[in-house]
């Protein structure tokens, strides 16, 4: 599931212009970028990196803030390290670790506003979901908020309807990942979906103006039970 999801992730965002390579020579793979908890810099921005090689430090700075760097170490028990650090939308970081294939390397990233790559059941390979099942997002620029049972700091909506947004029960929050409740009277054919970070609310009309905590509309379709 890790690897599958990294791959999709990899290759859309790289054929859409993905941030998390913008100043790295050779481009570092394996890194997904969270979004901020709250906005104004208030918050804290998570980025996943799933190719660190174990005992090796994975550091983290923001450029544009210039605060305390972050780091942590990563653990071999686990497939993917996360390093949190308070930032917003637009602002620059710089990752820096030992790669399993290219050794140290060091990136600048970007920040990135929500941006939905993939929504699907989560029993299913197609992406398609279910009236009352639930669901994952897959992108980048949001992440489950750390501290709570629940993405208090993340809203989705579906057809303008605002529904909880949460980590995966059970395992630790992972930017680019989020999990929803499908409405059980949602009808069979095409829905709309759009992901708001920092505690904002995306518009009930998808076609309004947004800010920058809030994604673009994605289509999503309801399949038949």
């Amino acid at each position: 599931m890790r690897t599958l999801r990294l791959l999709l992730i990899s290759l859309v965002l790289a054929a859409t212009g993905c941030p998390n390579s913008d100043s790295s020579t050779p481009p570092v793979t394996g890194l997904v970028l969270g979004g901020p908890t709250l906005g104004g810099g208030g918050g804290v921005v998570s980025v996943e990196v799933s190719t660190a090689v174990a005992g090796t430090t994975v550091m983290l700075e923001n450029l544009t803030r210039g605060t305390q760097p972050a780091s942590t170490v990563a653990d071999s028990s686990v497939p993917f390290v996360t390093v949190s650090i308070a930032a917003d939308v637009a602002d620059r970081l710089r990752v820096s670790f030992t790669d399993l294939v290219q050794g140290p390397v060091t990136a600048e990233v970007t920040v990135p506003s929500p941006r939905i790559v993939e929504i699907r059941d989560i029993n299913e390979s197609a992406p398609v979901v279910h009236a009352g099942a639930a669901a994952q997002i897959t992108g980048e620029g949001f992440s489950a908020d750390p501290n709570a049972a629940g993405a208090v700091s993340n809203v989705v909506s579906f057809d303008g309807l605002a529904v909880q947004a949460s980590g995966q029960p059970g395992q630790e929050a992972r930017p680019g990942l989020l999990f929803f409740q499908v409405p059980a009277g949602a009808q069979v054919g095409p829905h709309t979906v759009m992901v708001g970070v920092a505690g904002q609310t995306p518009p009930a009309d998808p076609s309004a103006p947004t800010s920058p905590y809030v994604s673009a509309p994605f289509t999503v379709t309801v399949a038949a039970p």
